[in-house]
């Protein structure tokens, strides 16, 4: 136990280091349950990808991006400074809805492509206007092991995407149909 001291003055420095002291413990504490929780849910999302992968209902790319292609679509592919609208469905690998563009991805959002997550632009890039694409993001593509909002560190990502048109003539960029999918 730490001695009294003898006056306020001395008592500043002794609770600057006990908070410290605690601000520190906290941090480590918080710092080990984001990398476990991180490793645990990468474990889980690589076991879910490389079963989808190996019974041949995904297929995968260099970056480890996994995707299922339902439509091609026929327009161009999107690319650096196009203005992208789309439908969306974000979902965790236990089917648990976190984000969609209105109730339940139905609703279209109009975003820039530059600003979408890395996972996300791979995945627009192969499939054009009109097309749609059930995208797998892992960690690493997506928004890696921090926790963002509302998605836990580490999390593999499930994403339902229509792209429906590149550079709309009618987007409202002050409104609420300009936004960025979490």
């Amino acid at each position: 136990m730490l001695p009294a001291p003898d006056n306020m003055e001395q008592l500043a420095p002794i609770a600057e280091q006990f908070v410290k002291a605690k601000a520190a413990a906290w941090d480590e504490q918080r710092n080990a349950l984001i990398e476990s929780t991180a490793a645990d849910n990468a474990k889980a999302g690589a076991d879910l990808l490389a079963d989808l992968l190996s019974n041949g209902e995904v297929k995968k790319t260099s970056s480890g991006l996994h995707y299922n292609i339902i439509d091609e679509g026929i327009g161009r592919h999107p690319s650096g400074n196009d203005l992208v609208r789309m439908k969306y469905k974000g979902s965790f690998i236990d089917g648990t809805v976190f984000d969609s563009s209105g109730e339940d991805g139905k609703q279209h959002i109009d975003t820039m492509y530059r600003n979408l997550i890395s996972g996300f632009q791979e995945g627009l890039k192969m499939v054009r206007e009109g097309g749609s694409i059930k995208l797998y993001v892992p960690p690493e593509l997506g928004y890696g092991d921090e926790p963002t909002g509302d998605i836990p560190p580490g999390s593999t990502l499930v994403f339902d995407l229509e792209l429906i048109e590149l550079n709309p003539i009618d987007f409202d960029i002050g409104g609420a149909e300009f936004s960025q999918p979490n």
